[in-house]
């Protein structure tokens, strides 16, 4: 019969099963998710009745309900910083002491408009972004082209995206670059010296942090979410597909997921991408894939050496452990499956 070596090889076709995230630890939140923000395995949560919770690992330390509509949590090594869509910024330490509360005078309307690190740099629909130490002492301020909708603060950068313009200053408010940019700016990263844009006509930009344009790479669909970390590029675009580019904004590698990408992270050799159909899939830097799984509801995903974190809009938070490769694993499965294929293909031509 011809069917058994026809089925091996159709066996063969289809590749490796590709298995799922071995989970570590999980935490709850009754009220449901709407903002969230994770380190090295600690997180940071805005429930949606208002109240901004940390926890290490499944373990809560603190809760503190804020009588306001609070829109958008950040945390970093020491601090935790949510904002209100009135204007209004709560810094908590990791022992939950409000430490001090200021307005901004205008809303902060967008979930990357607040940035909490050593500074905390925060972004109004007025189209001011502000820097306070962490005393909450006002440093600068400056105004931009339109509302901001994303700050980040790298080192001695911040880095402002309002509208069509991106500005880069520097951490005493002097002003190293503006980008103008024809088209609305849909996503955009900022590493140590290097800003990545994803533009309303489909195209990436990556700039050097002075504003020097080091390449761009035309995708053709509307361009959600981009990573930056190392000499890497990871960027999720409407089309379905998961790119990986180098500084230059050269092809890597790029795969195709079941729909829109509306995240992406990369940590060490690994990168992730959620889709809309809200499947999490993990790769190797190299393009192999390593695992994926359905969460329903992802708001947040966070990828660290750690692990994987993701958050759900129902309040599951979730961590998943890398999976590993080992080398010597790798090497014995070529070899099992070029065993395997030569089998087939003796069975195949005995059977013709």
């Amino acid at each position: 019969m011809k069917y058994p070596a026809i089925f091996m090889v159709l066996l063969i076709l289809a590749g490796p099963v590709c298995a799922g995230f071995d989970k570590e630890w999980s935490y709850g939140v009754e009220q449901g998710i709407k903002s969230m923000d994770c380190k090295d395995e600690r997180c940071a949560v805005l429930s949606k009745d208002n109240v901004a919770i940390y926890f290490v690992k499944d373990k809560e330390r603190w809760s503190r309900s804020v009588n306001k509509e609070l829109n958008t949590i950040s945390i970093s090594n020491d601090l935790i910083t949510a904002a209100s869509t009135d204007g209004n910024i709560y810094v908590f330490n990791t022992k939950g002491d409000l430490l001090w509360w200021k307005n901004i005078g205008a809303g902060v309307g967008y979930k990357e408009a607040v940035f909490a690190g050593d500074y905390i740099a925060v972004g109004g629909i007025n189209g001011v972004v502000y820097l306070f130490d962490a005393n909450g002492s006002l440093l600068w301020n400056r105004t931009t082209g339109s509302y901001v909708v994303n700050v980040k603060l790298v080192n001695d950068t911040l880095f402002a995206v309002s509208d069509k313009q991106g500005y880069v200053f520097d951490i005493m408010g002097n002003e190293r670059a503006n980008l103008g940019i024809e088209y609305y700016i849909r996503s955009c990263a900022l590493s140590d010296g290097t800003i990545a844009l994803g533009l309303g006509d489909g195209t990436l930009h990556i700039f050097t942090a002075d504003g020097l344009e080091t390449g761009n790479y035309t995708i053709g669909d509307q361009i959600g979410t981009i990573a930056i970390m190392g000499k890497y590029v990871a960027v999720g675009a409407r089309d379905g597909n998961l790119y990986l580019f180098d500084k230059n904004a050269t092809l890597l590698w790029k795969q195709n997921l079941d729909s829109g990408v509306t995240s992406v992270g990369i940590s060490g050799r690994n990168l992730y991408a959620v889709s809309l159909e809200d499947n999490v899939y993990l790769y190797t830097i190299n393009g192999y894939q390593l695992a994926s799984q359905n969460e329903s509801g992802i708001i947040a995903s966070y990828l660290d050496d750690y692990g994987l974190t993701t958050g759900t809009d129902k309040g599951k938070v979730t961590h998943y452990l890398i999976p590993t490769r080992s080398g010597s694993f790798g090497i014995f499965a070529i070899a099992f499956v070029v065993l395997i294929m030569l089998g087939a293909v003796v069975v195949l031509l005995k059977e013709l």
